[in-house]
């Protein structure tokens, strides 16, 4: 087996910490800007390789043909079944005060998360100021969190199948942290991922394309090589712009968006299992 081989081999079997460690090396020998590029060039090298039998003869034919990836994960709608409990509840909140909204709400709210959210209100006409209705979000939403919101069908099963495969899994949500916290740490999602963000981290919306690019930033990839999985039909399309590839994820409470996800998503998964083919 020749040297080459010999490193190909290396980095397909061993696990993804060694591999972090490595290129955490790398980056001591050249400017960081460069990391990136770097990864997602020998990302892309062993992808090839997978592909066309290289590593199968490498490995003796003995070992699963997996590439790893890295996954960027919205929250509600994808892997918790809570978009019809948000949106119910912040719209209870506008017939309270009578205000009238558009039958798309839950597609307009969902991306923008609670401080989004609080300042669409206030333009629309809540007579109310953004602390205070940051305040009845959090007092409205917190027990349904932290007690009641289930994951939805598969998700554990799968986030379990492809951690094990060495595959990068990150978190990125609309949704706070009061939130966001409690619920990933009841349901045991904790364990899977390495990074659990909410849009509150970048101070930036999931409508806005940047956002996907800071993500990439601190996951040390290049944008086209993140999957981003996510129900809402506007953040996807930000994550599209932003070069990310894009997967659809069905959400039952959304099923007018679901047409133009089709149509702009690079995938679409009805049920989360769909991640494992």
């Amino acid at each position: 087996m020749s040297q080459n081989q010999n490193l190909l081999a290396i980095y397909y079997t061993t696990n993804k910490r060694i591999l972090q460690y490595f290129f955490t090396k790398i980056s001591k020998k050249f400017k960081k800007a460069f990391l990136p590029a770097l990864t997602s060039f020998l990302h892309k090298i062993l992808c090839f390789c997978f592909e066309y039998g290289t590593m199968d003869t490498v490995m003796n034919s003995s070992t699963e043909r997996y590439c790893m990836k890295t996954y960027l994960f919205d929250l509600d709608g994808t892997l918790i079944d809570s978009v019809p409990v948000y949106v119910q509840a912040v719209t209870n909140i506008l017939e309270d005060y009578h205000i009238d909204y558009p039958s798309n709400i839950g597609e307009i709210i969902t991306p923008l998360g609670s401080h989004g959210t609080a300042e669409l209100f206030i333009k629309m006409g809540i007579p109310l100021s953004y602390d205070e209705l940051i305040a009845l979000f959090g007092r409205t939403l917190l027990d349904e969190y932290v007690y009641r919101i289930p994951e939805k069908k598969n998700v554990t099963k799968v986030l379990e199948i492809l951690k094990a495969r060495g595959n990068s899994l990150n978190i990125l949500t609309a949704s706070p942290h009061t939130v966001l916290d409690p619920c990933v740490k009841r349901l045991g999602f904790v364990k899977y991922f390495d990074n659990i963000w909410s849009a509150d981290d970048f101070n930036m919306y999931k409508s806005d394309p940047q956002i996907y690019r800071e993500a990439a930033k601190k996951l040390n990839v290049a944008i086209e090589d993140i999957i981003f999985i996510d129900d809402n039909a506007v953040a996807l399309k930000a994550a599209k712009q932003a070069g990310a590839q894009v997967y659809g994820a069905f959400e039952a409470s959304a099923r007018d968006q679901e047409e133009t996800i089709r149509a702009n998503a690079d995938r679409y998964i009805m049920d989360f299992i769909e991640l494992l083919d």
